[in-house]
């Protein structure tokens, strides 16, 4: 008989079940949201704008799971940095959802990204596209460009899809997004950047390297991934799928009562 497989386990063991246990409201709210995501994106939508904000409920969905686990094995600092694209993404669909006109641009910056990614290749990669589709891609970006040209030169798009910055798309969403961005986002920023303040919050009392299995940061990225689920609730409202009062009395009042639990002394 041959030898067993040794099991390959991921993480830290040891924080799984002390983590799980202080946070358990957490768990078990991505535990219900989870089946209602499955349903939504399993019911069929027509639209580009329902088909896109669909796209991207989803891809929340899967970050949420992903920062969860990072949570459960002590990687605080990493599961901030995917709490921080959740925000992100929350804002972009409320920005589809208050300018739905908007979702020709979210999709044709493509256009500009594909010539971008063209213009840093080499020679030789150059010559592997043929006349045809060389010609193909500059008549698509030439034909979107007026629309992100800059203010100062009309021949250079914009760094992004939007005209509005993350700040003004959290402005504009109101007072309490506008101070997850103020007060979450820019310390987020900081860490997934790594600039002086990131060092920091990536230390611990003595200023030494904060290594992972740590409690440091796991219930600022437990509170950011009320996003994800604020999201996905999006979603189902742009679409009128209906799922709108499954979400709202289970995973989002867990998730408020979650928080509410931290703030207790």
């Amino acid at each position: 008989m041959g030898s067993q497989p040794v099991p390959v386990i991921a993480g830290f063991r040891e924080m799984w079940q002390p983590v799980y246990l202080k946070y358990k409201p957490f768990f078990d709210c991505a535990l219900k949201m989870a089946p209602i995501v499955s349903q939504m994106i399993q019911t069929p939508v027509q639209g580009r704008l329902f088909q896109v904000v669909g796209r991207m409920a989803a891809a929340a969905s899967n970050t949420y799971g992903a920062t969860l686990a990072l949570v459960l094995n002590g990687y605080g600092h990493d599961a901030v940095r995917l709490a921080r694209s959740l925000f992100e993404i929350e804002l972009n669909v409320l920005r589809l959802k208050l300018h739905p006109e908007e979702i020709d641009d979210f999709l044709d910056y493509h256009f500009i990204r594909q010539k971008q990614l063209f213009d840093l290749f080499n020679d030789e990669q150059k010559k592997n596209f043929t006349e045809e589709q060389y010609g193909r891609m500059m008549a698509e970006y030439e034909a979107v460009l007026p629309r992100f040209a800059t203010f100062r030169d009309k021949t250079r798009p914009r760094n992004e899809w939007c005209r509005a910055s993350l700040y003004e798309k959290a402005k504009e969403a109101g007072e309490g997004h506008l101070e997850l961005y103020q007060i979450f986002y820019r310390q987020a920023s900081s860490m997934h950047h790594l600039d002086f303040s990131g060092i920091v919050a990536h230390s611990d009392a003595d200023m030494q390297a904060d290594m992972a299995p740590s409690w440091a940061c796991l219930e600022d990225a437990l509170v950011g991934t009320g996003s994800a689920l604020r999201a996905i609730a999006l979603y189902d409202e742009i679409a009128g799928l209906g799922f709108a009062a499954r979400i709202q009395d289970g995973p989002l009042s867990d998730y408020v009562q979650a928080c509410k639990r931290l703030r207790r002394p």
